[in-house]
């Protein structure tokens, strides 16, 4: 590979070359790529990388009196001369590439010609004589051509064209080595010619470079420190000025402590005028209760003593209006934990009777249409007014209503005990159903029916004013259960056969279905039951679940499986049926 300058080239080579590149006269060449290198680009990445680096220092810290960034120190105005350089730079060098390409005579490209490949992507050309070339195919939609290391891809118009084209090329080079003097003039556009016309101008075509492209490089460094020297004073300058801004944007000590750690315009302002106002500001403006009990205490022998006590009134409204802002229990009650001699009165007792009064105007458009039992919920909420909220912590609970559940005794599943032992597939006292429904093994889906339904319901109100808790387990009748001392939610279910049975060779055994009848009422003091939901839940034998059994388990194993199943699915529903006539929509 040999270099040639294109305008260090005689006049009359110069125009053979022009000739050849745009195909008027002979040697033509077989192949071209037209476009030339991504010289462009490659500047114009610079340049935004320049933007990139001077935006980032530009907004690192700025107007933070937080950041250690928010003024930066004096290293940092090489790095906005080296970003403001690289941007002008990677400018003017792609404009001056760009401006330099369109002024070549010929258009820029690489072409294959007879004797050798010239890579035209600038007025420097790369000659790579077609004796080197070690090898030639084609790939796709161009033929690839290489040179050493260097390889070319150049496309050709039809692929079906391209064995021709890889064929020439081959023979070419054959060609070449063959040839001689004269036929090695007929190959090759850059052989000088012997005969040269007196008609034809003799001076050379020459480089025309304006200053500016000459100087590119001077320009983006020069100009780069200037500006950038420039932009770090002027940002320094902005984000101070955007600090103090902020500062008295929040007018507080804080503000202005934060500016005098970083800012140094208005430091001078800060330290001696708008910090000390700020912090009588303050001072004045606090007028709690407890600072002025400070103050009284601290100057007892004051003159201002019925002023102290006038503000000290005012300071007990104000937090007393911020308490009732609020609209909620436990700030009134924790106003009034804070200050027990408030001396509010009606004011503060209506205050909260109204948080009482909202709750019960918030269920009333969350109940079903139709619906009687907001009138239920009133009583509910008007007792948890009557036994306070009290304090768990760091907050404020209202009073719970336990929801108990009661199991009646059942009418049908000694006879299932029965049939199901004179069925063939009986497996001895493993397959009665009696044994899995027991008080004890009920009592266990009743109390996590509490405790799931005592959760949901306790969504659907303010946990300060009213509350829903999982209660007792009791076996027997309505008659056996005390009567209520305070409100309750009991529920009461009873689990009969169905009547059917399925039974099964593997796993073996005897299986009933069930009904689960539930009744969920709301309990008041000598009042009436008031029935709240009324559901029956029929379950039939899961018969899919089961083939998940080999029968080799030990016995009991299926029906435990499969009667938990089966409860779970009642209870579950059940709770549903029960938050339904509670809620238009789930809480």
């Amino acid at each position: 590979m040999t270099r040639r300058d294109f305008y260090s080239l005689s006049r009359a080579v110069q125009e053979r070359l022009l000739d050849s590149f745009h195909g008027r006269y002979a040697p033509l060449p077989i192949l071209v790529r037209h476009g030339g290198r991504k010289t462009v680009v490659l500047w114009l990445a610079l340049s935004v990388f320049g933007a990139a680096l001077t935006l980032a220092l530009w907004f690192a810290g700025f107007g933070n009196a937080g950041s250690a960034l928010s003024l930066h120190a004096a290293p940092f105005a090489a790095l906005f001369a080296l970003g403001i350089g690289s941007l002008l730079t990677g400018l003017v060098c792609a404009a001056a590439h760009s401006v330099h390409m369109q002024s070549l005579p010929f258009p820029p490209g690489i072409y294959l010609f007879p004797a050798c490949l010239v890579d035209a992507r600038g007025d420097v050309m790369r000659v790579y004589p077609i004796a080197e070339l070690s090898n030639v195919q084609p790939a796709g939609g161009s033929i690839h051509v290489q040179f050493g290391a260097a390889r070319f891809a150049l496309p050709v118009t039809d692929a079906a064209l391209a064995p021709e084209a890889v064929a020439r090329i081959q023979a070419s080079a054959h060609q070449v080595q063959q040839a001689d003097d004269k036929q090695i003039f007929e190959l090759d556009p850059l052989v000088e010619p012997t005969v040269l016309s007196p008609l034809a101008p003799q001076d050379p075509l020459l480089r025309s470079t304006p200053i500016w492209i000459r100087l590119r490089y001077v320009l983006g460094a020069v100009t780069g420190l200037l500006l950038g020297l420039g932009l770090y004073s002027v940002r320094n300058s902005m984000s101070d000025e955007r600090m103090f801004v902020a500062a008295r944007h929040k007018d507080d000590v804080a503000a202005y402590e934060s500016y005098l750690s970083r800012g140094q315009k208005h430091r001078a302002q800060v330290e001696q005028e708008l910090l000390p106002r700020a912090k009588l500001r303050l001072a004045i403006a606090e007028g709690s209760v407890d600072a002025i009990d400070a103050f009284v205490k601290s100057h007892a022998d004051s003159s201002v003593l019925g002023e102290a006590e006038i503000a000290r009134r005012n300071a007990l409204i104000a937090e007393f209006e911020a308490a009732r802002k609020e609209n909620t229990l436990a700030a009134l009650l924790d106003y009034a934990a804070r200050r027990p001699q408030h001396g509010m009165g009606a004011p503060f007792e209506q205050a909260r009777h109204a948080l009482y009064l909202g709750e019960i105007a918030r269920y009333r458009k969350r109940a079903p249409e139709g619906s009687d039992l907001p009138d239920q919920v009133a009583k509910l909420i008007d007792f948890s007014e009557k036994q306070r909220a009290t304090k768990a912590g760091d907050k404020f609970l209202g009073a719970a209503i336990p929801i108990n559940f009661l199991r009646l005794k059942s009418e049908t599943l000694n006879r299932a005990d029965q049939a199901v032992s004179k069925n063939p597939m009986f497996n001895g006292v493993s397959s009665l159903p009696t044994r899995y429904f027991s008080d004890d093994k009920l009592a266990v889906h009743a109390k996590a029916s509490a405790t799931s339904l005592g959760q949901a319901l306790s969504k659907g109100f303010n946990p300060e004013i009213l509350r829903f808790e999982a209660g007792q387990h009791w076996v027997g009748d309505a008659e056996t259960v005390e009567p209520p001392k305070a409100p309750r939610i009991l529920v009461h279910y009873r689990v009969e056969w169905s009547g059917g049975a399925n039974a099964s060779k593997r796993p073996r055994g005897v299986f009933i279905g069930l009904y689960v009848f539930f009744k969920a009422f709301l309990e008041f003091p000598g009042e009436e039951p008031y029935l709240v939901s009324k559901y029956t839940a029929s379950k039939n034998v899961p018969v899919d679940k089961l083939g998940e059994f080999s029968g080799s388990e030990a016995a009991g194993t299926a029906e435990t499986a499969l009667y938990t199943g089966m409860l779970k699915e009642a209870f579950s529903e059940a709770e549903e049926k029960h938050l339904g006539n509670w809620f238009a929509e789930a809480p």
